[in-house]
């Protein structure tokens, strides 16, 4: 992930990101479940109902109250992997769960990362 990367995602609500000062290192609280988000894995076991583009259409919103959303936890944004490159799908966040898909746990992360 680039610094670029996880500022977006904080900004659009995705991940939780902290920075005392402009300069400083950027922090980054992961969960578990943070994790298998942008790395794909929930993505691979069905999460993430609709596109950027689906889910604007569907709920008749912008892209800003589409982040607005997320950032207020109604949707949750996942990382996959389509057509050859990522992108992120979104989900409400009342949706039940997908069944698991066999073999796709995640590896081991550190649960709190510094980004300078």
């Amino acid at each position: 992930m680039t610094r670029t990367s996880l500022r977006a995602w904080g900004e659009w609500g995705f991940l939780q990101i902290e920075q005392a000062a402009d300069g400083e290192p950027l922090w980054v609280r992961l969960s578990d479940e943070d994790l298998a988000r942008p790395d794909g894995t929930r993505a691979r076991q069905g999460y993430g109902r609709w596109t950027v583009r689906e889910a604007r259409r569907g709920l008749e919103v912008s892209t800003e109250e589409l982040w607005a959303q997320a950032r207020t936890g109604r949707l949750v944004a996942y990382r996959a992997t389509e057509h050859g490159h990522s992108a992120w799908r979104l989900s409400l966040a009342t949706d039940a769960p997908p069944v698991d898909v066999p073999g796709t746990d995640s590896p081991p992360f550190d649960s709190a990362l510094a980004f300078k």
